[in-house]
């Protein structure tokens, strides 16, 4: 049965019986695409239409251009009532996040003449790698890199231009991603082929939101259970992403 939630958990996720949910429109994992019309189309749309019909309440789509301003506490939180971001401690201060509901491998592009064989070699002394400013991999790789160095840039698209032009030896990114560009960009790069960490997305709400946290907990563990999250991979067609496990 589908988690019931209380009173509390309503008013702190929906305040004004709208749902108003948060959404990285440049995550095409989770946001398939974007119609004509404005209507984001995904798993993550998807799961949010499927929360608010739990909550009892209205939904409104929030569309921001990358995680970054959902998760600044700043410029996007006020804004949304509950955000679809990746876990990361940098985020606890502010935010409640669930755990994983989907997660998906994140690993480097190299030019094709690269010496490198997997993501290990990366982290070698004079090596360049090119990050999108607060992603999941620029956050991680800031914390466990010991000896290359990040090159981080405001999008995913100058990180790739950095190293097409030389500036960087390798590109971090999610899989699913970089494989996409690797086969664009046939014959100048490959994608290594193990991961060098699991980005898992979550379900964010304020951290004074207890009730509605405890909430979106029990939620993302009915998703997983029932199968909604496997089927909604399949139906989108989603490669290298796969639902998080049970715990």
């Amino acid at each position: 049965m589908p988690p019931v939630p209380s009173l509390a958990a309503i008013r702190q996720l929906a305040p004004g019986q709208t749902l108003r949910a948060a959404l990285n429109t440049r995550n095409d994992l989770l946001n398939s695409r974007i119609c004509a019309s404005g209507v984001i189309l995904g798993l993550a749309p998807d799961l949010a239409k499927v929360l608010a019909n739990f909550l009892g309440v209205s939904l409104a789509i929030i569309p921001f251009p990358n995680r970054w301003e959902i998760a600044n506490v700043t410029e996007g939180c006020g804004t949304w009532d509950v955000g679809f971001v990746v876990s990361d401690p940098s985020r606890a201060c502010h935010l409640r996040c669930t755990k994983a509901y989907v997660e998906t491998g994140a690993t480097y592009l190299v030019p094709s003449y690269s010496n490198f064989r997997r993501s290990a070699d990366v982290d070698s002394a004079g090596v360049r790698i090119a990050s999108s400013r607060y992603s999941a991999c620029d956050l991680w790789l800031s914390r466990n890199l010991r000896q290359s160095r990040l090159v981080r840039t405001a999008t995913p698209d100058e990180a790739l231009g950095v190293l097409a032009g030389g500036g960087a030896d390798a590109l971090a990114g999610n899989r699913s991603q970089l494989t996409e560009v690797a086969r664009v960009m046939r014959g100048f790069a490959r994608v290594l082929p193990d991961d060098f960490m699991l980005t898992q997305q979550t379900i964010c709400t304020m951290k004074a939101n207890a009730d509605g946290a405890e909430y979106l907990e029990d939620f993302v563990q009915y998703i997983k259970k029932s199968g909604l999250v496997p089927s909604l991979i399949k139906k989108y067609e989603i490669k290298d992403l796969s639902a998080a496990r049970l715990t």
